[in-house]
């Protein structure tokens, strides 16, 4: 049985099922709430909702959906796992204002 939408605790889907979760839709040790280590650790990046990626929503990479893309955050450790871009970009949004110069 593969993962829905009706049932993926991440909310990344694109309607084809979650690239974290095992096909069985068991979670497995890479998701942040697997350990208290890891959740400690884990914060939220906002990113893309079509690309998932954060150098889009930080305009430095555009993905060909981004003008009707909106944001959606996901944990860093989702993101790794993804491997979609450096680890550079996937910053928190406290850190981005920081380097921004706005707190």
């Amino acid at each position: 049985m593969t993962n829905n939408p009706s049932n993926c605790p991440h909310g990344i889907l694109d309607g084809v099922g979650c690239m974290i979760c095992d096909t069985d839709g068991a979670a497995e040790s890479c998701c942040p709430e697997s350990s208290a280590e890891a959740k400690a650790t884990d914060y939220l990046v906002t990113v893309c909702s079509a690309c998932k990626r954060a150098s889009c929503w930080q305009a430095i990479f555009f993905c060909d959906d981004f003008f009707e893309a909106g944001t959606v955050q996901m944990y860093k450790s989702e993101l790794l796992l993804l491997g979609l871009e450096n680890e550079s970009y996937l910053v928190s949004d406290d850190e981005l204002s920081k380097q921004a110069g706005r707190q």
